[in-house]
C-alpha cells in the first residue's frame, strides 16, 4: 500500500467535511452538524484527523463553529462550489449518507449530463429560477432573521445562473445549486410570495431536467 502523506489526507477530510456541510446547509431543517455526525458520515476517518481539519477549515474561515456545532460559511460554499465535477462527485459519493442511495437515484441526481439549453423549458425554468432570486435577494426580514443563510442561497442561485449562461453546468449542479436551495425556501416560507416563487422556480426547473 503506497504511503499516505497526512496533508493529503487533511485535504480530503476538510473537502469531505465541507461537502457535508453544503448538503446539510441545501437540504435539512438544520443546517448545523456536531462533531459526531461528521464521524458518522465521514467512512474511514477518526476524531482526530477531523479535529484538524475542522481547526484549519475555521481558520480558513471557511466553518464557523457555534457551541460545538459547525456550519459552513459563504467561503467554503464559494470554495465548493468552484470545485469542478471529477473533485466533487467522488468526494460526495464517499459520505456515508450518499453510498446508500439507490443506483437509481444516483443515475438521476449526480451523473453529469450535457444540459439543453433552447425550447420552453429551459427558458421558463431561468426565467423562474431568476424571479425566485428577486424575491429572496428583496427580502428585508429574511436578511433581518437570518442573514448568512439567505447570502449563502443568494450565492448559490447566482453563481449557478451564471454558470448555466455560460454554459459550465451539469445536471448535478443544477440539482445542488438551484433545486434544493429554492426547494429549501419554498418549503421554509411555503406561505409567503417568497416561498410560492420558489415553489414555482423548482417545478421549472424539474420540468426542465426531466425529473418532474
Amino acid at each position: 500500500m503506497p504511503r499516505q502523506k497526512l496533508e493529503d489526507v487533511l485535504s480530503t477530510t476538510r473537502d469531505r467535511i465541507l461537502i457535508d456541510l453544503h448538503d446539510s446547509l441545501l437540504t435539512t431543517d438544520n443546517y448545523l452538524v456536531t462533531e459526531d455526525e461528521l464521524l458518522e458520515e465521514l467512512p474511514n476517518t477518526n476524531s482526530k484527523l477531523i479535529d484538524l481539519a475542522l481547526s484549519e477549515l475555521i481558520d480558513s474561515g471557511h466553518v464557523e463553529e457555534s457551541f460545538s456545532d459547525y456550519s459552513i460559511t459563504m467561503s467554503g460554499i464559494e470554495y465548493i462550489d468552484a470545485l469542478p465535477d471529477e473533485t466533487y462527485t467522488p468526494l460526495r459519493n464517499s459520505l456515508s449518507y450518499v453510498s446508500h442511495e439507490s443506483d437509481a437515484e444516483q443515475n438521476n441526481n449526480w451523473s453529469p449530463l450535457p444540459l439543453e439549453k433552447s425550447g420552453s423549458s429551459y427558458s421558463d425554468a431561468i426565467e423562474a429560477s431568476e424571479n425566485a432570486l428577486a424575491e429572496i435577494s428583496g427580502s428585508n426580514g429574511y436578511a433581518e432573521s437570518e442573514p448568512e443563510e439567505r447570502d449563502l442561497i443568494v450565492s448559490s442561485v447566482k453563481s449557478t445562473l451564471k454558470n448555466i449562461n455560460e454554459g459550465n453546468t451539469t445536471k448535478d449542479q443544477v440539482i445542488a445549486g438551484l433545486v434544493k436551495p429554492l426547494k429549501y425556501v419554498s418549503e421554509k416560507f411555503a406561505n409567503a410570495s417568497m416561498g410560492e416563487a420558489a415553489k414555482a422556480a423548482v417545478k421549472a426547473l424539474l420540468s426542465w431536467l426531466g425529473l418532474n
